[in-house]
């Protein structure tokens, strides 16, 4: 794929214009983000995490760099050996990083060099790092894309349409015509996603198994209670399981389990480390409230394990 720097250059310019996001070096990570989601062929994967909150649930709240996707046929590993597991996601994992490769954004489908692929947990787990170089600073960056093939999916995901940072109708009839081939990324595309329950129990097991607990699964956790009035608490249950089904598969997440559990009654989540997070406004004292809350439901849930 060839992109003609300098018009690019250009085309970030004037986008920060029609956004709310000013950074522009979020605005460009955002334009290899729109390439990899409008390119790559998603079927038979649930898109999830930060960036799907962002593009088709809460518009753009804040910023998210990853994507991150579930293999959704749960049920093909019934009754499977683990190494018939192991070479069935060897299979997927080939197949998701040539495709990755043809699309021409510099990566290397190279297993053996993990600036590149990482896998985990008896290829049960990938990450793909696909870099790029800045047209604005000349900064190397990449965007890592992490694939789940084991998973506990309780609701069923669904179709739903993703949002651009930027509509094409916001740019003048010349400049669609001059930035065509650059805004083609940005144009309307529908994929299967989590329902936003399983993002809540996700986002709720996270806190609980990340190797540092972040506010941001806090932030997104209030954002996500603002517009669809639900909570964690109201998943405690789907919860629980999720956070089984992860520290019996994965070693790691049991381990920085046993040691969030052991910190949470000093837990103290931070406004501080949120509000640069996050593009829409939100008031201080909600934030403060809605982690109030939170905090006695994951020593509860700690607790049961």
């Amino acid at each position: 794929m060839e992109i003609n720097k300098e018009k690019l250059k250009q085309f970030l310019m004037s986008i920060k214009d029609k956004t709310s996001i000013t950074a522009q070096e979020l605005i460009e990570k955002d334009f290899y983000l729109s390439i990899l989601l409008s390119k790559l062929d998603f079927e038979g994967y649930a898109f999830k995490g930060g960036t799907c909150l962002a593009k088709a649930y809460l518009d753009y709240f804040r910023f998210s760099e990853d994507l991150d996707f579930t293999f959704v046929n749960q049920k093909l590993w019934k009754g499977k050996s683990a190494n018939s597991i192991k070479k069935i996601c060897k299979e997927k994992i080939n197949a998701f990083g040539e495709q990755l490769e043809k699309i021409g954004l510099g990566f290397r489908f190279d297993k053996t060099d993990k600036k590149c692929v990482m896998l985990g947990n008896n290829n049960k787990l990938v990450t793909y790092k696909v870099p790029y170089t800045s047209v604005l600073t000349g900064e190397s960056s990449y965007i890592k894309i992490q694939i789940n093939f084991l998973e506990d999916i309780l609701f069923s995901p669904e179709k739903k349409e993703l949002h651009s940072l930027i509509k094409i109708s916001d740019f003048s009839k010349e400049d669609q015509v001059y930035y065509n081939e650059l805004l083609e990324f940005y144009r309307t595309k529908s994929i299967l996603i989590y329902n936003i329950k399983e993002i809540v129990a996700e986002k709720a097991r996270s806190l609980l198994t990340r190797k540092a607990v972040k506010s941001r699964d806090a932030i997104d956790l209030l954002f996500i209670y603002k517009k669809f009035n639900i909570k964690p608490r109201d998943f405690s249950k789907e919860t629980k399981e999720k956070l089984l089904h992860s520290i019996n598969n994965y070693s790691k997440y049991k381990n920085n389990l046993i040691l969030t559990r052991g910190k949470l009654q000093e837990l103290e989540f931070q406004y501080d480390e949120v509000i640069s997070l996050v593009i829409k406004p939100f008031k201080k004292e909600d934030f403060d409230a809605f982690v109030k809350e939170l905090k006695p439901f994951l020593i509860e849930l700690a607790a049961m394990i």
